[in-house]
């Protein structure tokens, strides 16, 4: 099972679920940086570690536990007296909204479903609060071994 497979799925099913709010690959936050206080809120996927689980004595066959971050990122606005107010409560929301439909969801090929196992510090700056979600996938890789 490829990264582009588990990826693809995780968008999709966010996709399907949150139909008010863009989602896209991790990839694409370098090119909407400078533009991405005119896209929130959006949703980002991306991977982050993996740790082997098991692996077959010859190599060719590997367990991963796989993270991935699905990262929230919304507006900060000023409130009457100018001051800058992260929207908690649209947050609030859409983190609901992303463990829905990522808890226990299955994806096509993975060993197991979709688990949430936390959420980083979140971030505030240039306007934005970004708040990570982190859940684990439990995939099968085939090692095709030396081929030459």
């Amino acid at each position: 099972m490829t990264i582009s497979a588990i990826e693809t799925g995780i968008i999709a099913q966010l996709g399907s679920k949150l139909v008010s709010v863009q989602v896209a690959s991790g990839a694409a936050i370098a090119s909407a940086a400078a533009d991405i206080a005119k896209l929130a809120p959006i949703i980002f996927v991306q991977p982050a570690e993996a740790a082997v689980t098991s692996s077959s004595h010859d190599g060719t066959g590997i367990v991963e536990e796989q993270t991935w971050l699905v990262s929230i990122i919304t507006e900060i606005t000023p409130d009457a007296d100018g001051l800058l107010v992260a929207d908690y409560g649209g947050v609030d929301v859409l983190i609901s909204s992303v463990l829905g439909a990522l808890s226990g969801f299955m994806i096509a090929g993975a060993m197991g479903p979709c688990t949430y196992i936390g959420r980083d510090v979140p971030t505030i700056g240039a306007g934005l609060l970004e708040i990570i979600l982190r859940f684990t996938v439990r995939v099968f890789i085939q090692s095709k071994g030396d081929s030459a």
